[in-house]
């Protein structure tokens, strides 16, 4: 989405009336990602999210502190070349801002934040380290839902920031290492729709990726530039001073400030040199020319004091972005790496505590480059080693997103492809979706397109993540001339074969197709020996689907018991509890409802057991189908709450089962509480997601609720009759349209068209009574009873309610009766 269509969306989402900073989130929502006991995805260890560690007294700057008219302003950018002190003057702004009230969170920004989802991730983190109550759940919405999901994130957050009411600094440190459209354009728009609690403070070495014309028409924008950030005279010599160096006179600081420009990474590298240099005239003097090479010359005369056992030891850390002492070790050979680390940092060799236990540190990334410079011209076969010491280390730590990120820069793109092969089952086993993506976006295309497992392993994220059909068919022709290239053997190529046609069928049964679902799930369960558990158990919930949706009932949950032993045999808890949904479901239609409402609490409590709780992608999977049934038997309270947490799923939702109960049933409640804008609302938001979705079932749901609370404008179309060639959802759409149609007539039709409803309604009630449909034959008679009345056949329609009736009290199905019988 562009930002101007952002723009047109969020424009239609404020809300009427109140504060117009409220900014509406799409009504569907996203889902959260599957709780993980392992996250194989991006690594968030703190070292993100904090400023470097200040080892001596800073350097005042308030000159550089001020806000004009001492009013908030909600972007704040601080721009320069390398070096010039620019996340030291963040931090420095963020005590200020606390010093007024604010509170302030920091994320260091790298190029993998060119990955939206990522840097949509990192941000909430670092939010939540500060402000734990807001962001809650969005960053398993984006983990599940990807891309899809931005802008349901980005108004969420928004929302939340404006609501809390308390003013949120977040500094975005190295802001220039992002190149992406699609991270510049969320970042432009938490700028463009922010509100006054909200302030971004933005370190970067360019003024692009910002809306600064936009925030500057608003006096919305204060920004520092080089010049500012240069060191004047007094604050070289305070510097100085600080860092210990000889005393300078001042004509000596005066030259040194004028030589570097007042860059103030030169004037650290000086501060070392001058500290053992008699004459500080004469080294200043020979400081001219370009930036670079004043730091070349600089970084010359420190690294050539060092001790070589410990200058080779600063080269061998250099090449990746944070290092601990473990991993110290590992690329340097030196059992004690947390002792030397913590004595480079003493000794102010530009390495930075980056977490108040000092376990990770990183160099000055200035001084990081140099050292990498050197590191190739001297030891150019010792980097690609060194590149393969970290990718080990990475991968035995469960940082997949570096460990690939070493071994392509070790050159080693197949060991990077096998990486994510070896771990991208086991991300997709956790829905983690977004971050298989990303890692594969990181691969080689030429290695990608030869890797049947990765061709699968994508399959499942576009069929989960509900993209189109388009790149999912390309995904399968790419699968297809790779296993046809592979040296594999035969049960190898027979498992992947079933897998892929699994996945295929699975994408059918989530998009309603029910005459595509071809024999996948039978194939793999006839060969569940040789095929790893998480396909075993994707199978048994096909095959159960499928029986569900052929009315045999009973044949769906036996499948459900079968599959329990590879349930427990899986790390995630996905497919454990879309497996006793399906079960619950079966054993509802059945009127067993009971054991249907403890399969869906099982189902829940299972969910509740994972990393994300409340707020997972399971959890809320479960909550609809429970909502839906405790909604039928009047626990209204329990009900709304679990189906106001599915409306978080959006078009994500799974299989259209669960949108029902959720757009549905949710609408019905808001109704019950005289809520009609709510209701309104959920019955849009099903109606958009049933359209951009090709889902004729779920629209036929949105259409009889809006009948059912007379808010259908316009005449319905004639349902149609029944075929024996009908698919089975084709055969639930038109009762669902026979059903609208029925209730229209006795609501508005003539008296002819009320006698018809009633022989229609009649006959359906006959229909169901030769089908194994308990449920379905229930929800008939209760509608013939209603028809009746309404043309004044009491004697009849008590008759015809009074079985209904009693059978719907037997069960505790109150609020069935209510809503399908006829008015009392």
């Amino acid at each position: 989405m562009t930002a101007r269509d952002r723009e047109k969306e969020t424009r239609r989402g404020l809300q009427d009336g109140g504060d117009d900073m409220t900014l509406r989130s799409p009504r569907g929502g996203y889902s959260p990602s599957t709780a993980t006991r392992r996250k194989l995805g991006p690594p968030t260890a703190t070292t993100k999210f904090r400023p470097p560690t200040a080892r001596r007294t800073l350097v005042d700057r308030s000159r550089l502190l001020h806000s004009p008219g001492d009013q908030w302003r909600r972007l704040i950018l601080i721009h320069a070349p390398a070096g010039f002190g620019k996340t030291t003057l963040a931090t420095q702004w963020c005590r200020t801002l606390e010093a007024r009230g604010a509170v302030w969170t920091w994320l260091s920004v790298d190029p993998d934040d060119n990955n939206p989802v990522w840097f949509l991730a990192h941000l909430i983190e670092a939010i939540q380290k500060v402000k734990p109550a807001l962001a809650i759940g969005l960053a398993e919405i984006l983990e599940e839902n990807g891309e899809e999901a931005e802008r349901y994130v980005l108004t969420s957050l928004i929302n939340q920031i404006h609501e809390n009411g308390e003013h949120l600094a977040v500094v975005l440190d190295d802001w220039h290492a992002v190149t992406s459209p699609q991270t510049v354009s969320a970042v432009e728009y938490l700028l463009d729709y922010g509100c006054h609690h909200l302030t971004l403070i933005v370190t970067s070495r360019s003024r692009s990726g910002l809306p600064l014309g936009r925030m500057r028409m608003h006096d919305e924008l204060i920004e520092i530039s080089a010049s500012e950030l240069r060191f004047s005279v007094d604050e070289t010599q305070k510097f100085l001073a600080a860092a210990g160096a000889a005393e300078l006179s001042d004509r000596d600081a005066e030259s040194l400030c004028s030589t570097t420009d007042g860059w103030v990474a030169a004037l650290q590298l000086a501060s070392l040199s001058l500290r053992d240099k008699g004459d500080a005239a004469e080294l200043i003097s020979h400081l001219s020319g370009h930036h670079r090479a004043i730091a070349g010359y600089l970084t010359e005369n420190v690294l050539s004091n060092l001790d070589r056992r410990i200058l080779d030891f600063m080269l061998a850390i250099s090449i990746t972005d944070r290092i601990c002492g473990s991993l110290a070790g590992a690329l340097s050979g030196i059992a004690h790496g947390q002792l030397l680390l913590e004595d480079l940092e003493r000794k102010d060799l530009f390495l930075y505590a980056l977490d108040e236990e000092r376990r990770w540190f990183r160099f000055h990334h200035l001084f990081a480059d140099f050292l990498r410079r050197r590191l190739e011209r001297d030891y150019p076969g010792r980097t690609t080693e060194l590149h393969r010491r970290a990718q080990a280390w990475f991968s035995e730590n469960g940082m997949l997103r570096e460990a690939v990120h070493h071994a392509l820069a070790a050159g080693d793109e197949n060991h990077a492809v096998s990486l994510v092969e070896r771990f991208g089952t086991d991300i997709i086993e956790h829905s983690q979706m977004a971050t298989l993506l990303g890692l594969v976006n990181k691969l080689p295309a030429g290695p990608v397109a030869a890797s049947p497992r990765l061709q699968i392993d994508l399959a499942w994220a576009h069929v989960l993540l509900h993209h189109p059909i388009k790149p999912l068919g390309s995904v399968f022709d790419t699968f297809d001339a790779a296993l046809a290239n592979q040296p594999l053997s035969n049960d190898e190529r027979e498992a992947l074969s079933l897998e892929a046609a699994l996945v295929k069928d699975i994408e059918a049964a989530f998009a309603d197709r029910m005459p595509e679902l071809g024999e996948s799930a039978e194939r793999c369960l006839e060969k569940a020996e040789k095929l790893r558990p998480f396909v075993v158990a994707a199978a048994a919930n096909v095959a159960t689907f499928r029986a569900f949706y052929r009315c045999d009932f009973t044949g769906a949950r036996k499948w459900q018991d079968w599959v329990q032993p590879y349930f427990r045999q899986m790390t995630g808890p996905f497919s454990e509890v879309y497996g006793h949904c399906l079960a619950g479901m079966a054993a509802q239609e059945q009127l067993d409802i009971n054991a249907a409402e403890w399969h869906f609490r099982t189902a829940l409590r299972v969910a509740l057991q994972g990393q994300g709780g409340a707020t997972s992608h399971a959890a809320r999977l479960a909550g609809a189908v429970l909502g839906d049934l405790l909604y039928e038997k009047g626990e209204i309270e329990e009900a709304e709450k679990l189906l106001d947490d599915s409306y978080k799923l959006g078009p994500e939702g799974g299989l259209v089962h669960f949108m029902l109960a959720t757009y549905g049933t949710g609408a019905r409640i808001k109704l019950l509480h005289n809520d009609v804008d709510a209701a309104q609302r959920c019955l849009d938001e099903g109606a958009r997601i049933a359209q951009t979705l090709s889902l004729p079932r779920l629209a036929a749901r949105i259409e009889n609720e809006e009948v059912r609370a007379r808010l259908h404008v316009g005449e319905l179309p004639a349902p149609a009759d029944g075929s024996a060639n009908d698919s089975e959802i084709a055969v639930l759409t038109g009762e669902l349209a026979l059903d609208s149609a029925l209730r229209k007539a006795i609501q508005v039709g003539s008296p002819e068209q009320r006698d018809a409803a009633c022989r229609r309604a009649a006959a359906l009630v006959r229909e169901l009574e030769k089908a194994q449909r308990p449920r379905a034959l229930l929800k008939a008679q209760l509608l013939h009873a209603t028809c009746l009345q309404a043309v004044g056949q009491t004697a009849e329609a008590d008759a015809v309610l009074a079985p209904a009736a009693r059978q719907c009290t037997e069960l505790g199905l109150v609020q069935l009766l209510r809503d399908d019988g006829p008015p009392s």
